[in-house]
């Protein structure tokens, strides 16, 4: 019987420090649940990023959320705008730009511009707060009671990789805020990969991109750039290369352009170039918020891709990503603005056995095997008299240009251009032995129709898109041939604006696009261009 008793009291005890264990396990668990913020929750630091550290965010939200959710990735600030970076779990109907609102400290306006830049990651672009400096450590993208909210970076002063592009053997990594004259040597850098364990030698660096040995066999995950043992932070992500694949035909020439809000010029300056016998257009969509992706939808026919690229005067890292991931399929590139139309001489403009751009390029290289570049000068085309944008297209209605030529833009073989990709918009670095070949302006010229009405032209104000190009709100380098003589540095309008720009009378362009292009319309009289 005493052993009995024993037993159960020894049992008791048991159980009552089962009891008080659990009750210990459940206080802990209450404790730390209350500390714990979910991932789109934590509040961010600083404004201001110091570059020598990668936050934490940024290395660890590189997951899927859950289903039916989104997650803020990352936020950058360009000054007068925002961009966001999110995430977006598969099969989520992302919201409409129309529905979309950002928070940007205690300010709340619709998103400016969404695009995506991957599957599943989207890039919103919404406007700062109007009062600058703004020093909100947050920023929330609103979908009915929905928010989520991260660090943001300054681009203006932050070094930051911002776009990796992975061939078949290396890595480019596109890094803002290092100057055009870097003169590091290479063995200052370092790519590294993920928990950064990985790591790779850097091979070629030019400007901004930087070249990198391939990387151990690795996933998705965030890349970035180790300098003098700091690791910049980060928006990039390596993707393995697909595996290579022979192209049933390789298009003989190309056309590559950065666009914003241009989608009203668009289909002139496809027909046209089509005409001349570019087979593909590849558009690199620098957040427009006009009608692009509708305006592409219907130049269909014309094989028109778009490849969202949200950086800010980046436009000779887009010419330089474009030239990389364009190489497979396309020969030669030509790299002009959608108002810029490269006009050949008549021979070339009659011929029957090839397309025209084919047989000047041809010409071309028959006289040297080893040019790797043509470059022909630009005209530069002014208002021509004109307050309203002409509404048969911009070929037809400036007609007026300057007397002087000026510099150039290139048709490149993609082959031909250095590991490093460097190029300064009109041109780029080649490879030994390819050389360039400058057309003199007999032989084919660029219409250039820079300074159109002024409702048009004054948009340009806003941002210039390459580099290295001062903006002309901006108080300096007054002389360069990039500033508008005469101008200032404010978008007002001069008196005499529709005048200006107008020493020679041309209407060469403008004549032959009607003979191609044009038919008669009603009693004969009136004209009809096909892109209108």
């Amino acid at each position: 019987m005493k052993r009995h008793v024993e037993s159960f009291w020894r049992r008791q005890l048991w159980l009552r420090r089962v009891c008080y264990g659990l009750l210990l396990l459940a206080a802990a668990a209450m404790i730390a649940l209350m500390s714990f913020h979910p991932p789109d929750q934590v509040a961010a630091p600083s404004h201001s990023l110091p570059t020598d550290m990668i936050p934490g965010m940024l290395w660890q939200q590189n997951g899927t959320p859950p289903s039916g959710e989104f997650r803020i990735l990352d936020v950058i600030s360009f000054g007068t705008e925002v961009l966001v970076l999110i995430r977006v779990s598969e099969g989520f109907q992302f919201p409409s730009k129309e529905r979309l609102q950002c928070r940007c400290g205690s300010s709340t306006q619709p998103a400016l511009a969404l695009h995506f830049v991957e599957p599943l990651v989207a890039a919103v672009v919404c406007n700062a707060p109007p009062s600058e400096p703004w020093n909100q450590t947050s920023i929330s993208i609103n979908r009915e009671t929905r928010t989520s909210m991260t660090m943001t970076m300054p681009w203006n002063s932050t070094r930051m990789v911002y776009e990796a592009y992975s061939t078949q053997h290396d890595v480019a990594l596109f890094v803002h805020g290092f100057d055009q004259t870097l003169g590091f040597g290479l063995s200052r850098f370092q790519c590294v990969y993920g928990d950064r364990t990985a790591t790779s030698s850097v091979t070629a660096q030019a400007y901004e991109i930087f070249r990198c040995g391939r990387p151990p066999k690795l996933k998705t995950q965030k890349v970035s750039l180790r300098f003098d043992g700091q690791i910049l932070p980060s928006v990039a992500y390596y993707k393995p290369p697909p595996p290579a694949r022979p192209l049933a035909r390789r298009h003989h020439i190309c056309a590559c352009t950065m666009i914003y809000n241009g989608a009203k010029f668009l289909r002139e300056w496809v027909y046209y170039h089509s005409h001349l016998g570019v087979e593909k257009f590849i558009i690199y969509d620098n957040n427009s918020d006009d009608n692009l992706d509708e305006e592409i939808s219907n130049l269909a026919r014309f094989n028109v891709t778009k490849r969202p690229w949200p950086w800010v005067k980046t436009q000779e890292a887009a010419l330089s990503h474009c030239a990389l991931a364009a190489e497979p399929e396309c020969k030669w590139m030509l790299f002009n603005d959608i108002d810029e139309y490269i006009f050949p001489s008549e021979r070339f403009l009659e011929s029957k056995n090839v397309s025209i751009l084919a047989g000047f390029i041809n010409e071309v290289v028959t006289k040297d095997e080893n040019v790797g570049q043509i470059a022909t000068y630009c005209r530069n085309f002014g208002p021509s008299g004109l307050s309203v944008s002409p509404r048969a297209g911009v070929t037809q209605g400036y007609t007026c240009r300057l007397q002087r030529q000026r510099r150039h833009k290139s048709i490149v073989l993609l082959s031909a251009i250095a590991d490093s990709l460097a190029n300064q918009v009109h041109h780029f670095t080649l490879k030994p032995p390819y050389v360039m070949a400058q057309i003199r302006p007999w032989v084919a010229i660029i219409n250039h129709y820079k300074f159109q009405v002024w409702d048009e032209f004054k948009t340009k104000f806003h941002r210039r898109a390459a580099t290295y190009v001062a903006d002309w709100t901006e108080d300096r380098n007054h002389g360069s041939n990039d500033r508008v003589s005469g101008l200032g540095t404010k978008p007002v309008k001069p008196a005499d604006w529709e005048s200006r720009y107008c020493e020679v009378q041309d209407y060469g362009l403008r004549d032959y696009t009607r003979r191609i292009f044009g038919t008669s319309q009603g009693d004969g009289r009136e004209l009809h261009l096909a892109w209108e």
